[in-house]
């Protein structure tokens, strides 16, 4: 009896002890698993930058920060030629408006009359002194009828420096054509406060 007791006893023993050490063998299988994780991790992180730079490389250039502002691209819309206003014949060439465009090119359109001053005119200092062609022209409503054997016997003086000439020199009687150019004012050479019109072509406009 006893010693059924004992080897009994004996087995019981030896299976704790089997026991224990199976435990044991999981416990350290558990930690070599865990250590194993953490390397793997641990290269993973490290394997991190070197695919960066691998990329950066592979594309052939490293984007940098730039804190410089481009350039402002509005569109700049040229400026439109200014246009030379036109009025009418009659008031440029009334003494009540002539002095106002003394220092003003305006556009007007007139009717060549002739060449020349009418007979017995008084020439001015100014065109005496500059080396102008003179002719007269009248307004177009006056002019409608004008032609080489019926036109009024004088006209207003326009004079256009010689160097332009040619460009009114073989006009008609009759003919309507535009000017560009502004007044001169004189006082007139028989006194009394009169006013003497002239019309300085500067362009002809046709």
């Amino acid at each position: 009896m006893e010693g059924s007791d004992g080897s009994l006893f004996k087995h019981s023993f030896d299976e704790i002890e089997k026991i224990k050490s199976l435990d044991v063998i999981k416990e350290e299988e558990k930690e070599a698993k865990l250590a194993e994780n953490a390397k793997k991790k641990e290269l993973a992180e490290q394997a991190k930058p070197d695919q960066q730079l691998s990329a950066t490389t592979s594309s052939g250039s490293t984007p940098v920060a730039s804190s410089e502002k481009s350039p402002s691209t509005t569109p700049v819309t040229p400026s439109q030629p200014q246009q030379t206003e036109v009025v009418g014949y009659a008031q440029v060439l009334n003494s009540a408006f002539a002095e106002d465009y003394q220092d003003k090119s305006v556009v007007i359109e007139a009717v060549y009359l002739q060449s020349g001053f009418w007979k017995g005119y008084h020439i001015p200092k100014f065109i005496k002194k500059s080396k102008y062609y003179v002719f007269q022209c009248v307004q177009p409503e006056t002019g409608s009828s004008v032609n080489a054997t019926n036109k009024p016997t004088s006209g207003e003086i326009f004079v256009i420096d010689k160097s332009l000439s040619s460009e009114v020199i073989n006009l008609k009687p009759g003919e309507k054509v535009k000017f560009k150019g502004h007044t001169k004012v004189e006082n007139s050479s028989s006194g009394g406060g009169q006013m003497e019109i002239y019309f300085v072509v500067e362009e002809v406009v046709k």
